[in-house]
């Protein structure tokens, strides 16, 4: 885990899933996004300074660090190089627009079926079975809820399996 705010940085990840996200002072946490195998993670903070998130190795990571110093420069003399640069932090904008609506729109339930594929998806097929591995205290983290409310949806879902 770090936070994006302590140091600029740009990498792609290799392999793995991150999970960026934000924490109130209660403890509560949000998810702002999930980075994937092959996607960047550090582009608005790149360009815009440091942002007030932290970053969270959900399952194992690698991750391609670039030299910060050295992509600026080339973004300042390379016009396509700035435009994709500018690309990206659309689309990071338009990934944390549909983030919040999930997170404000959908239920406890929802988010939690989410976050659990997202996991079980990340993960190297080994059978035909998808397993998220998770403890539930983790999971309420990631979805912005308590454990218990939770682990009473995870009990619902087990029943209707």
């Amino acid at each position: 885990m770090y936070t994006e705010a302590d140091a600029e940085r740009l990498a792609v990840m290799t392999d793995g899933l991150l999970r960026v996200y934000m924490h109130a002072s209660d403890g509560r946490q949000v998810t702002v996004r999930y980075v994937r195998t092959g996607e960047l993670l550090g582009v608005p903070a790149l360009v815009g300074g440091p942002a007030p998130v932290f970053v969270q190795a959900v399952t194992p990571c690698e991750a391609f660090l670039f030299d910060v110093a050295q992509v600026k420069r080339a973004a300042l003399v390379d016009a396509s190089l700035a435009w994709a640069l500018a690309e990206e932090c659309v689309h990071r904008l338009y990934d944390a627009l549909e983030e919040l609506a999930g997170n404000a729109f959908a239920s406890v339930r929802q988010r939690v079926a989410r976050h659990l594929l997202d996991l079980a998806t990340s993960r190297p097929e080994t059978s035909r079975t998808l397993t998220a591995l998770v403890n539930q205290q983790d999971l309420a983290n990631s979805v912005g809820s308590v454990r218990e409310v939770v682990a009473r949806v995870l009990a619902e879902l087990r029943v209707e399996k």
